[in-house]
């Protein structure tokens, strides 16, 4: 049984007779070093009460009970999470994944023009330490473990970053070449500056569309190269301010 949650509930296909233990479930950790917690569950037939499912084990902190077995799987995996957290004393933390994809292609002479685009992307992702080894980890979707994704810039590849073959079906995500990729913890206060950040972006591309609209465009251009003129001083064209050039 899968979430989008760390762990999950492994339910065998072992159910026998009526009226004994008839299935063994186990939480299966995020983290390769942790032993996985198991359960027992029964069931029970009254007239009164129908059929009633039970479940027991020495890491549940009490016995779970309910006429929906699968009501009961649900119940289950929360508590043996909880048990899990408690035991290996991992803390998950809500992070950012900020991810800034810039182009800027200036064209050959002779071809049909160039191009230039930034885009800015954000989501929130877990990170929390695996307790014995104190390495980071994030979750997939499907709440598999994965080493914790560093720092990577743009048109550098992605190389150790990428999950073993063994995980190949819980990828957490492969990572653009030309995208450059950072992490922080999702404060409010980060949340808030990202959102402040991308409204500016989105204000700015609705000036640059007025500035080029096709009855300004000339002479917003012609404006603009002007600007750009009385800017530029001797010893800036490398990007310097002026008076930043070291007196003799």
């Amino acid at each position: 049984m899968r979430s989008q949650k760390h762990g999950w509930l492994h339910i065998d296909n072992t159910r026998t007779s009526a009226g004994k233990h008839i299935d063994t479930w186990y939480f299966v950790s995020p983290f390769p070093s942790v032993k996985r917690l198991e359960v027992k569950v029964l069931i029970f037939k009254s007239q009164t009460d129908g059929i009633r499912f039970e479940a027991q084990g020495q890491q549940l902190p009490e016995i779970i009970s309910d006429t929906d077995i699968q009501r009961l799987a649900t119940r289950v995996e929360d508590a043996l999470r909880i048990q899990h957290d408690l035991i290996v004393g991992a803390v998950w933390e809500d992070w950012l994944e900020v991810c800034v994809k810039g182009f800027h292609g200036a064209a050959e002479r002779g071809t049909t023009g160039s191009k230039s685009s930034l885009d800015i992307a954000y989501r929130i992702i877990k990170r929390g330490l695996e307790p014995k080894s104190g390495r980071a980890y994030t979750l997939t979707s499907s709440g598999v473990a994965i080493e914790f994704p560093s720092q990577k810039q743009a048109n550098v590849p992605d190389g150790k970053d990428k999950p073993p073959a063994s995980l190949a079906n819980f990828r957490f995500g492969d990572r653009e070449l030309e995208s450059e990729y950072s992490y922080l913890p999702a404060s409010p206060a980060n949340l808030a500056a990202l959102d402040e950040l991308m409204d500016k972006l989105q204000s700015l591309r609705l000036q640059l569309s007025g500035f080029l609209r096709q009855d300004v465009v000339e002479k917003s251009l012609s404006r603009s190269a002007a600007m750009l003129s009385l800017t530029t001083t001797p010893g800036t064209e490398t990007g310097s301010a002026p008076g930043d050039e070291s007196k003799p």
